[in-house]
């Protein structure tokens, strides 16, 4: 399921919810993104990185890099989709 829960000229906010063993295959897409996982457990793939993720981790990715999600458990995920590069990535 995805919903957006906001759109403007400069951000978008994108609520995904994935069930276990759902998957986006790695694809490029000329915008940057940010990944915010809210709950559960995967993996994102982030240009050549792969991330294994849970709770807490924001992942990056810049415009036109290779970007893809794989869930190893139920997982809610926050993209933030703005103008410029992605960032890093953390574990807060």
């Amino acid at each position: 399921m995805k919903r957006d829960l906001m759109r403007s000229g400069q951000t978008d906010l994108v609520l995904v919810c994935f069930e276990s063993g759902q998957e986006i295959p790695p694809h490029r897409e000329p915008y940057a993104v940010q990944f915010l996982v809210l709950s559960g457990e995967g993996t994102i793939v982030s240009g050549d990185e792969e991330y294994q993720v849970n709770m807490g981790h924001f992942v990056p990715v810049d415009a036109n890099e290779v970007r893809g999600i794989r869930c190893r458990t139920r997982m809610i995920i926050l993209g933030i989709r703005q103008a410029g590069r992605g960032g890093e990535a953390c574990r807060e």
